[in-house]
């Protein structure tokens, strides 16, 4: 592992580690991510209730945030769920997982974010 990528964990783990509320936590890594890896698109899902539900977003979406939902296991996000191993897909029109939201999108990169939140805590507890 690289310098910048123990840097990056560092800084992702103290950012996760402050205990803010879910939405400004996931808001801070989206910001820190779409630096680190220029995109014109960043989302994050998380796992409640056995479904991916999105949390945040690089673009404003108001009318999805909280309210989109994907399975476990659909689309490029959910197989990345379900395996918890990154993908990286150059062509999204390429790969039978892709679950196509917008047409201009040509790839994809989906990493999977294992965060213990503390023993008798969740998420609704620090909000």
């Amino acid at each position: 592992m690289d310098d910048s990528s123990v840097d990056f964990l560092h800084e992702l783990g103290s950012r996760m580690a402050s205990a803010d509320a879910l939405h400004e936590v996931l808001a801070r890594v989206v910001d820190f991510a779409s630096a680190l890896v220029r995109c014109d698109s960043c989302l994050i899902y998380v796992l409640e209730n056995q479904e991916l539900l999105l949390r945040a977003s690089k673009n404003p979406h108001p009318e999805v945030v909280d309210r989109l939902k994907l399975q476990v296991g659909e689309g490029i996000t959910g197989w990345v769920a379900k395996m918890g191993v990154p993908l990286r897909v150059p062509d999204v029109r390429a790969d039978p997982h892709y679950v196509s939201v917008r047409k201009d999108i040509r790839s994809e990169l989906a990493v999977p974010l294992l965060v213990e939140v503390g023993v008798g805590q969740n998420w609704r507890d620090l909000e």
